[in-house]
């Protein structure tokens, strides 16, 4: 990081500085060289950051991993009547995002068992691999849209599901949205 220009808490003494590492200062008058009360250099680190300046560099922007788009998408569109089916790494994004929608999993489930005693997230790997297993839990679960993200597994489903007459209304790079046939009544 770069040193800030603006800030009441910008110091440079303390027991963080380092000669090495660039000094994160938030005035410019702390920016000058100068020697600290530490007797180490004043080019250093400086530790009073808050929490989202401090790691903001670890950070990556959310529209790059979660499917921020494509919710909003479902959002706007809904879901054809019916409940949504998700990849399991979009799952606690979509309940935050999208709490009127029913996902197929989230991060809370891996260890869930259904009623048969087989496990969720064994349930969703049968359905990206065998298109059997995938029209049967999507009938039975009223699966109507979907939410893929970028993977393989995700290609292959997509596909799929484009044959059974799905159309994909909607993409972002790391996610898109499919939605099921209309169905007469």
């Amino acid at each position: 990081p770069r040193c800030r220009t603006t800030g009441p808490r910008c110091r440079t003494s303390g027991p963080r500085c380092c000669a090495t590492r660039p000094r994160t200062c938030r005035s410019p008058a702390s920016c000058s060289p100068a020697s600290s009360s530490s007797g180490h250099s004043s080019s250093c680190q400086q530790s009073y950051l808050s929490y989202g300046e401090t790691f903001a560099h670890f950070q990556a922007p959310r529209d790059s991993y979660y499917p921020v788009q494509s919710a909003n998408y479902i959002r706007e569109h809904g879901c054809a009547g019916g409940n949504l089916f998700n990849n399991y790494n979009f799952g606690g994004y979509l309940i935050w995002k999208l709490p009127e929608h029913k996902v197929f999993i989230d991060g809370r489930m891996p260890s869930w068992r259904d009623e048969n005693g087989v496990k969720y997230i064994d349930r969703g790997g049968k359905i990206y691999a065998e298109s059997a297993a995938q029209k049967a839990e999507f009938k039975k679960l009223n699966i109507r849209c979907a939410i893929l993200g970028g993977g393989a597994q995700s290609r292959k489903l997509r596909e799929r599901l484009l044959k059974q007459g799905w159309t994909q209304p909607f993409d972002q790079p790391n996610s898109i949205v499919l939605m099921a046939p209309k169905t007469s009544n």
